[in-house]
């Protein structure tokens, strides 16, 4: 039986150098060479379908990540504790119990493993960037890819990153003032969510249609954070009278501000793997020690705060009866809230970042 390979080459009738027997003796070594190949004994193929696979794992991790977390988001959404406290301004409570804590520790540990494998694929492309740094570092048009891909980086990670990316645009003792800027976007420009869940989310809140709730709802956001976005809506004037706000609202023009649906399942683990980063970076990145002006408990009690609108509903009343007679300060009022959405009122402002901007380089003095 005649190989392909060596029949090829008989009918083209190429001349192999040396003896009669040295010209066997290459096409037998070519032919246990095909049929090795054919056989999958050629370690080029095994290394080929290894990478082929971790790529399509790494695809996998990514697509159910996010999976994972819009189906955990909406069972939140639609939980009896996220509803309980409607038209009520009280006082939340003190601790946070993340809902990952009720979880048997077989779930707990795989979303640990999963994450940690999301973040090795987010952060992959950026760490990459940075070992080659060095090279392409004077490039300009690199270096603007770079901090594109910094921000995009953080953004992708999650809310808890975010956080720490904007604490990081507020410390020009330890960046230059580009990777400032590029990460002062982190405050103002987050990514947002998608219609479907902000009224999934709205509707499980508050046991009506937003058609039912609302005259007017914007589906595009105008504004979003690391942890929630803001839509402008009109509330209909039977929300007024139905008991749905609460008692004294009679504005109707409302900001929605609803909650990122993957914030409550990335915190679960985010908070051991960045003071874990910390707590390293600054060595490698920075050649000295890397400080932050705060520890792990009060990181995460501020975090997880932000992750109860209900709080944010309580800060705004203590603002509104703390400057009640100063008439130059005002607050949105809030017309009701669980925790994930929050309805307040709606207010015409600018931005802190903007207004800081208007007088950089501007000496203050308190006295």
């Amino acid at each position: 039986k005649r190989v392909p390979m060596v029949e090829t080459m008989l009918r083209s009738k190429l001349r192999f150098p040396g003896t009669p027997s040295s010209a066997r003796r290459q096409i037998s070594s070519l032919t246990l060479g095909q049929q090795k190949s054919e056989s999958g004994g050629n370690p080029r193929n095994w290394r080929a379908w290894g990478f082929c696979c971790t790529g399509v794992a790494g695809l996998v991790v990514l697509a159910k990540h996010n999976n994972d977390n819009k189906a955990h988001a909406l069972s939140l959404f639609s939980s009896p504790s996220t509803s309980s406290s409607i038209a009520k301004i009280e006082h939340p409570p003190l601790e946070f119990r993340h809902p990952f804590k009720d979880k048997s520790w077989i779930v707990r540990a795989a979303f640990a493993v999963q994450r940690v494998c999301y973040l090795v694929w987010v952060f992959a492309p950026f760490a990459f960037a940075s070992a080659i740094m060095p090279l392409l570092g004077d490039d300009p048009l690199y270096r603007k890819w770079y901090l594109q891909l910094l921000v995009s980086t953080f953004e992708r990670a999650g809310c808890s990153f975010q956080k720490i990316g904007q604490w990081f645009s507020m410390r020009p003792d330890l960046f230059p003032p580009d990777v400032i800027q590029a990460l002062s976007s982190l405050r103002d420009d987050g990514p947002v969510h998608s219609f479907e869940v902000t009224r999934v989310a709205v509707e499980a809140a508050f046991g009506r249609t937003l058609e039912e709730m609302f005259e007017n709802f914007e589906e595009k956001p105008v504004a979003s954070g690391s942890v929630a976005q803001v839509h402008r809506a009109t509330l209909r004037p039977e929300m007024l009278e139905e008991g749905v706000t609460l008692p004294g609202v009679e504005f109707r023009d409302v900001a929605v501000k609803v909650l990122h649906p993957n914030v409550m399942a990335d915190t679960s683990v985010d908070m051991e793997l960045i003071f874990a980063l910390i707590n390293n970076a600054g060595s490698l990145l920075l050649g000295k020690d890397f400080v932050v002006p705060f520890d792990k408990a009060s990181f995460y009690q501020a975090m997880t705060r932000q992750l109860d609108l209900n709080w944010e509903a309580y800060n705004l009343r203590q603002f509104r009866e703390n400057f009640d007679e100063d008439h130059g300060i005002v607050f949105p009022q809030v017309a009701c809230s669980t925790e994930a959405v929050l309805v307040e009122s709606w207010m015409h402002g600018k931005s802190v970042s903007e207004l800081f901007s208007r007088v950089e380089g501007t000496q203050f003095s308190v006295g």
